[in-house]
């Protein structure tokens, strides 16, 4: 093996947050979730984690032209 495979292995190399690499048992075990289920509770976190970004004085008012009062998150 190349000396520099070790060290860029772990910078370099990506495992999908989706796949499951456990084995069957350990798969069953943890709850057999479908890779459906994981997508979905991913999504939930990611919704349930998301900040709306500052808005710049200006941007707000060119936005107050478009979107009703009632739509306002305030």
């Amino acid at each position: 093996m190349n000396k520099r495979t070790p060290k860029i292995y772990r910078e370099e190399f990506m495992l999908p947050k989706l796949a499951n690499r456990e084995t069957t048992q350990n798969w069953l075990k943890d709850g057999a979730k479908s890779v459906e289920a994981l997508a979905a509770d991913m999504v939930e976190e990611r919704i349930g984690n998301y900040k709306l970004p500052e808005l710049a004085d200006f941007q707000e008012k060119i936005l107050e032209k478009y979107i009703p009062q009632e739509w306002n998150a305030d």
